[in-house]
């Protein structure tokens, strides 16, 4: 993963940690937002590569 990607997955935590959606205590929740930062990730991908 280079920097930018980095950068960008640290914004998305972020920004999913201020919308109050990141709730550690619940494991579903988490692996959820998990693979929710993943499709995130991948979509910022595709913009980038068009």
């Amino acid at each position: 993963m280079n920097a930018s990607q980095e950068s960008t997955k640290q914004q998305l935590i972020t920004r999913l940690l201020e919308a109050g959606h990141f709730k550690i205590g619940n494991q579903q929740l988490y692996e959820l937002t998990v693979e929710e930062l993943r499709q995130a990730l991948n979509q910022t991908e595709e913009v980038r590569l068009r």
